[in-house]
């Protein structure tokens, strides 16, 4: 080690001078010939107080300018501001790079390390891969309403205020919308602020916390009206099957199976021939809401209602760009349409989730116990010890609670006498009319 002087600077044409005076000061010649100033040098297991160093052991390295362009005055300057830094036992750089960091992390680049959590089924509670159709919707809800707003802010800087003014924008035209993108706001900051993401982005404050006081009612519907309690009575189902009788064959099986097994739109449009076998339609966790298996016996009627001839039961179009179930509740309108005609005045307006309602409504009457009713829409057990100890497989409970359900349907059809329009032959309709009764 030399006490460096302009002389010695000068002619230094090869390898590393460093400097005595400075701790960790050199200046290295490049394989191009360039003299540039460096420091190196080890973060102390103490600092000047003699307390343990924050980043003991951490190596700081920098470079500074060239030479002569930065003179030795210069240089040692620079390398005296890092080495306070460093012998009071921090990693100046550390500021730096987390500087840096906050910068480059905006929304939109945290939403991208968030969407591969998602991929991956560690950015939500469940800790399970979410469905395609619902990374679908957390992408359009963040490409419509979140990006647009703050997705080139800094994930540090977004304040609730922020978020607040936005939930408030998109509740004035679309409330229900509006309850969506807030639901969706909490998920994502939530992960930002977890130690899955601690490594990436470790936000520490979670600004959209308080976003579900904001959230609309969704059971009370435009006229003040609770909503999510329409169930059909049996009048009602006997209006609904007349309604459905002159409809296309693809949506008479379509609606009579939804009533039948409780199932959605697009887990009946969806089904698979290959997917029922000896009676039992048996559903995937992945092709099912709660995301376990499911199991559902049909009777007679509901296997003759099931048989589609083609690969799908419902021979339906399926376009990605389509949704299904706008088309299906077109049909919907038209039922409720000839319905109240054939009533003679209004029957009230239904969506097709209340037929599971309408299904889940009478389980009771028809002595349904209540895990099997539930299982029946394929509902999770209750957490705890119930859900834990009670592994009993329910497909015989179920075959019966199936079975009593469609006897009674098949009852009201045949009442109407629009057995053979559904499927159903005259013995099997007189059979499980005495079931019913």
């Amino acid at each position: 080690m030399s006490k460096l002087t302009a002389n010695i600077l000068a002619a230094h044409s090869v390898g590393s001078l460093s400097d005595t005076q400075t701790p960790g000061l050199t200046l290295d010649v490049t394989p191009g010939g360039k003299k540039l100033w460096r420091f190196k040098r080890r973060v102390p297991a103490r600092d000047l107080d003699g307390q343990p160093s924050r980043d003991a052991g951490v190596i700081v390295k920098q470079s500074g300018g060239t030479y002569p362009a930065t003179n030795l005055q210069a240089a040692r300057r620079w390398a005296g501001t890092i080495n306070a830094e460093v012998e009071a036992g921090r990693d100046p750089g550390k500021a730096r790079r987390e500087a840096k960091r906050i910068e480059i992390m905006t929304v939109t680049a945290a939403h991208r390390l968030y969407m591969v959590a998602v991929g991956k089924g560690t950015a939500s509670r469940e800790r399970r891969v979410p469905k395609p159709r619902t990374v679908k919707d957390k992408l359009a809800i963040f490409t419509r309403d979140i990006e647009p707003r703050i997705g080139a802010k800094s994930v540090y800087e977004v304040k609730e205020s922020h978020l607040v003014a936005m939930v408030k924008a998109k509740a004035m035209v679309a409330p229900v919308r509006a309850n969506r993108l807030i639901a969706e706001l909490k998920v994502f900051f939530n992960w930002c602020c977890s130690l899955d993401a601690s490594d990436s982005i470790a936000l520490e404050v979670n600004p959209a916390s308080r976003l579900h006081q904001l959230a609309t009612d969704e059971t009370i519907d435009a006229h003040g009206n609770r909503k999510n309690t329409r169930t059909l009575s049996d009048a009602e189902i006997g209006l609904f099957f007349q309604a459905l009788a002159v409809e296309r064959e693809t949506y008479r099986r379509g609606f009579a199976l939804m009533l039948l097994t409780a199932c959605r739109i697009q887990e009946i449009t969806q089904a698979k021939a290959s997917s029922i076998r000896d009676g039992v339609w048996y559903r995937e966790a992945s092709d099912v809401k709660n995301g376990e298996d499911h199991a559902i016996p049909l009777g007679a009627w509901g296997r003759a209602l099931a048989v589609g001839g083609s690969e799908w039961v419902l021979p339906c179009e399926r376009d990605a760009n389509k949704p299904q179930r706008y088309v299906w509740y077109k049909v919907r309108d038209r039922l409720i349409k000839r319905m109240t005609e054939a009533n003679g005045g209004p029957v009230g307006h239904w969506k097709p989730h209340d037929l599971r309602r309408t299904v889940r409504s009478n389980t009771r009457r028809f002595g349904i116990d209540h895990l099997t009713a539930e299982a029946m829409l394929a509902h999770k057990l209750p957490a705890g010890v119930e859900r834990i100890y009670d592994r009993h497989d329910p497909i015989d409970d179920l075959r019966r609670a199936y079975g009593a359900w469609e006897a009674h349907l098949a009852a009201i059809v045949q009442k109407a006498g629009l057995a053979g329009v559904f499927g159903l032959s005259a013995a099997q309709a007189e059979e499980m009319g005495t079931k019913a009764a």
